[in-house]
């Protein structure tokens, strides 16, 4: 594995005034989101209760790989708080959006705190805030499958609405991620600590 300290992946352009940040979820990479950022840079992200749409059209959508993902370093903690720092400590840009899916919506809303500038919106798609617990044997199996990985084929077998590029980094997703990291994470679920997390949203406007 490359020794990188930071890796992101950025889609439209490196001048945009309107940046988006996405967080994926666990056993991801932030290459992932290339169908959303595609949209997002398109078509833009359009509130209902905006009056000239063309202000909230985002042209740059980036997408880093959290700590023990992808390219990003494979050193351990992996706690919610050591993934959402490392963003912290990494992240130079300010963005005008901030979305997280599964687990990356749990690290989203914990990074949200520790920005110097805060954005407006934070999406949390299928937030793992309130998810029941996972039980050893689902822990065992995510870890087993980062050893058994499947073919392209399989996956698009097991995924039929994808496309093979999709196939193609979800297997690549699974060679790259440490397996401590899927153990440390699941076991924040495990132990119900995400209940202990506190949250400040009340801040973040409602539009």
């Amino acid at each position: 594995m490359l020794d990188l300290q930071f890796n992101i992946t950025t889609f439209g352009s490196q001048k945009a005034e309107k940046r988006a940040l996405l967080l994926h979820g666990l056993m991801g990479t932030g290459a992932v989101f290339f169908k959303v950022a595609d949209k997002l840079v398109k078509d833009g992200y359009v509130s209902v209760l905006c009056v000239d749409p063309t202000a909230l059209r985002y042209k740059r959508v980036d997408c880093p790989d959290l700590l023990g993902h992808g390219w990003a370093p494979h050193t351990p903690p992996y706690t919610i708080k050591a993934l959402a720092k490392h963003l912290a400590d990494n992240l130079s840009e300010s963005y005008d959006v901030i979305g997280g899916v599964s687990f990356g919506s749990t690290i989203a809303a914990a990074l949200y705190p520790l920005l110097a500038s805060r954005p407006s919106r934070l999406v949390l798609g299928e937030p793992l805030l309130d998810h029941p617990p996972f039980d050893e044997d689902k822990i065992q199996g995510a870890v087993d499958g980062t050893k058994n990985i499947p073919s392209e084929d399989e996956i698009m077998k097991a995924n039929p609405t994808w496309i093979r590029a999709e196939a193609t980094l979800r297997r690549l997703s699974l060679t790259q991620i440490d397996p401590r990291a899927i153990r440390e994470l699941f076991e924040v679920c495990l132990y119900a600590l995400l209940l202990e997390m506190q949250f400040p949203l009340t801040n973040i406007g409602s539009q």
